[in-house]
């Protein structure tokens, strides 16, 4: 069986844990990050029997020698074929003027981690020769296009994400690599959506379909799709 190979970054959350489902039912061998529950992470791998075709490790963001570490193990794979980078924090609202240097530094840390992320990233693919381009997948939000009430913390640092999204995919002409960024909404759990008569919790994603978007994008043959960001606030 020909398997394709995923590095994740941030396996452990609810999306990542939908995203390791799909890419396993798909013929993908996995490769994903947890940051502090390693006890979690190995739920994820007992969940599939311990299965040789999933893997993970831990990867903090704001530690340089951790990432380098973390691709570094992931060279073992051989031939990548797919980048989700899915690791982020999530923000407490705080109003702008009670913001302090620390809750800017915070946010800005974890983003200088995934520029980080990025290059080396593409530094284990500048060498590999596969007939179709790797692809790449960026998690921003919806926040990134509309703001959001007392996330001046947080909210640029997911705009700098679909700004660095659009960069790479200029500076790179999508034979190799390709660039794209998921900008979601509200995410909410698959027994919430089903709830007919609240019409409000309907309207938004669950981590399941996000998923099938995701790979939707992958396996589109389209080389257009480079340099996007895709708004999915409602399916």
């Amino acid at each position: 069986m020909l398997y394709r190979n995923l590095v994740l970054t941030g396996g452990n959350c609810r999306v990542g844990k939908s995203i390791i489902k799909f890419a396993i039912q798909h013929n993908f061998k996995v490769f994903f990050s947890y940051c502090k529950n390693r006890k979690a992470a190995k739920n994820i791998h007992e969940s599939y029997n311990r299965s040789k075709n999933i893997s993970f490790q831990k990867l903090d963001l704001n530690k340089e020698i951790s990432i380098k570490k973390f691709f570094h193990s992931a060279k073992k794979l051989g031939k990548i074929d797919f980048f989700i980078n899915c690791a982020s924090i999530k923000p407490k609202k705080k109003k702008f003027l009670k913001c302090n240097i620390k809750d800017f530094k915070k946010n800005t840390a974890v983003y200088n981690g995934f520029l980080l992320a990025l290059k080396h990233e593409l530094n284990l693919i500048k060498n590999q020769k596969i007939p179709y381009p790797t692809k790449i997948i960026n998690f921003s939000s919806r926040i990134s296009f509309t703001g959001g009430k007392n996330l001046s913390h947080y909210a640029p640092m997911k705009a700098a994400i679909n700004l660095i999204t659009l960069i790479l995919s200029k500076e790179h002409d999508g034979k190799k690599v390709t660039f794209n960024t998921i900008c979601p909404g509200k995410i909410i759990k698959n027994y919430q959506h089903k709830r007919r008569r609240n019409k409000k919790m309907r309207k938004y994603i669950t981590s399941e379909i996000l998923s099938k978007k995701i790979f939707y994008i992958y396996f589109n043959k389209n080389k257009k799709i480079n340099g996007k960001l895709f708004l999915l606030d409602k399916h």
